[in-house]
């Protein structure tokens, strides 16, 4: 545990006591644990017995979270966060042309997209995975495309749109709020 942790663990017990009115001694009669080890718990709990220190913490009225929320973890959901919202825009845009595809209505979208793949296979700038996923995507008519990439998963798409060749018309599938919101 660190150090941070380990004394805000230790100021929670102490504050959690000292708002529900106990003693140390009352907590340790609670826990069935000495007042040496409550005392220990306030101090530094990371160095306790976990049975001691989930005792002392149900005694205070505090629900412990197995689970550490440190800054780091937050940081971490937080990016998470971010790239899954990213994942879903991305998803969004492509599904918003999978539309006008299925609908004939994107030929110059679709063109631009194939020689884009073509470009990757002769420059080899592109992983293998993109160039053939992508190739056997844009294959056939408008409809026939569109149809494709509407029947890909959340995940697929995820995958897949992280390298699109559609990156340089995609904006004119943004909804205008988003555009204003972009700014």
């Amino acid at each position: 545990m660190s150090n941070y942790l380990d004394s805000a663990l230790g100021q929670q017990l102490r504050s959690a006591r000292v708002a529900r009115g106990l003693s140390q001694e009352d907590v340790a009669r609670l826990a069935e644990v000495s007042r040496a080890t409550v005392v220990a718990l306030e101090r530094s709990p990371g160095a306790a017995r976990v049975h001691s220190l989930l005792s002392a913490a149900h005694a205070c009225g505090l629900a412990v979270n197995a689970q550490e929320t440190s800054p780091q973890l937050l940081e971490r959901r937080l990016a998470r966060a971010q790239q899954a919202q990213r994942e879903g825009e991305r998803y969004a845009l492509h599904m918003r042309l999978a539309a006008k595809l299925l609908m004939g209505q994107a030929s110059e979208p679709l063109r631009m997209a194939r020689r884009a793949v073509a470009q990757w296979a002769r420059g080899r700038t592109c992983s293998t995975f993109y160039i053939e996923a992508w190739s056997r995507l844009l294959r056939g008519t408008q409809p026939a495309v569109g149809k494709r990439l509407a029947d890909l998963s959340l995940q697929e798409g995820a995958a897949l749109f992280q390298n699109t060749p559609f990156g340089a018309t995609l904006g004119a599938y943004r909804p205008k709020d988003a555009e204003s919101d972009a700014r």
